[in-house]
């Protein structure tokens, strides 16, 4: 628990990332003004690199499989795994502050702040995306940086063919970025 002294009012936050960010959430419910620095030109962006350091708390693979990544060390790792498994290390994440989303989740937080008023269309969750960092991995579904551009540059298209003049596009997965980067141009 995060015990503030009662006269401070301003505080700057250096660093983005997940523990900046949770550390000005934290700040701003005691009543703080919170200004948050990162060298980054936009913060959070370890949100978007879901695998690639921070906490992916998304995995899904089975755990048999999962454990046979660790060679000779699976046993070792089984034996954290018992104390805390997926479902218990979202739980202590919860517990800390930390929201583990999936896209549908995201959008649902998304729609309860947006205010009444505010005209605004979800379209459904595209649950195929790129991801082809996976692809070693047998079941992986993936579409190509190209393919995804094309299909993600048309559904704008008709959008805007239909009068719609803004658009936000949303990923919960790293490896869309790139590609959605170059479709919001």
């Amino acid at each position: 628990m995060l015990t503030l002294n009662p006269g401070l009012k301003n505080v700057v936050v250096i660093g983005g990332g997940p523990a900046g960010l949770m550390a000005a959430e934290r700040l701003r419910a005691q009543g703080c003004e919170v200004d948050v620095y990162d060298a980054m030109a936009s913060v959070g962006r370890k949100f978007l690199l879901a695998g690639k350091g921070g906490l992916n708390l998304t995995h899904s693979e089975a755990l048999p499989a999962f454990l046979g990544r660790f060679a000779e060390r699976s046993a070792e790792v089984s034996a954290w795994l018992t104390h805390l498994d997926g479902p218990g290390l979202r739980a202590w994440a919860a517990e800390l502050g930390v929201d583990t989303f999936i896209a549908e989740a995201y959008l649902a937080r998304a729609r309860k702040i947006l205010p009444d008023e505010l005209p605004v269309t979800f379209l459904p969750v595209q649950r195929i995306g790129v991801s082809v960092e996976h692809l070693a991995y047998p079941g992986t579904l993936s579409l190509s940086a190209t393919t995804a551009i094309a299909a993600w540059t048309e559904l704008g298209e008709s959008l805007a063919r239909a009068g719609l003049r803004k658009l936000v596009l949303v990923t919960s997965h790293g490896g869309n970025v790139a590609a959605m980067e170059l479709v919001a141009r």
